[in-house]
């Protein structure tokens, strides 16, 4: 029988949610940007481009790290692992389950607003 502590849990909560709210900042970034742009010209505003990057990383990890932690939580269920604290195992459960459908889902809406980060980045040029 082998115990996860839920701070190895926790960390993985917190990794998964990171990697949703990151790139949706940036996002909401570059939208922000882009209306500026629009009343103060041709991109006169640029997001720098290391934003760019951390946003593709980011959102093309997000799901293997969703499918992964869906991995993890199948294991938990079918060996002989035990999380330390059995009290908040079903909620940590149910928050590592969201979080990690919404890991898998939001590349579909970093996928369809690509365009927007990668124009404001001046990735036109």
């Amino acid at each position: 029988m082998v115990t996860i502590k839920p701070a190895y849990l926790n960390g993985l909560l917190v990794t998964l949610i990171g990697f949703v709210l990151v790139p949706g900042a940036i996002l909401v970034a570059s939208l922000y940007l882009g209306a500026a742009n629009a009343s103060a010209g041709w991109l006169r505003y640029r997001l720098p481009e290391a934003f760019f990057w951390i946003f593709l990383t980011t959102g093309l990890a997000s799901p293997i790290l969703g499918v992964g932690t869906f991995l993890l939580l199948w294991t938990l269920g079918r060996r002989s692992i035990t999380v330390d604290s059995s009290t908040t195992e079903p909620r940590l459960r149910k928050a590592l389950i969201l979080a990690a459908a919404a890991a898998l889902a939001a590349p579909a809406m970093w996928t369809l607003l690509f365009s927007e980060v990668f124009f404001v980045a001046g990735g036109n040029r």
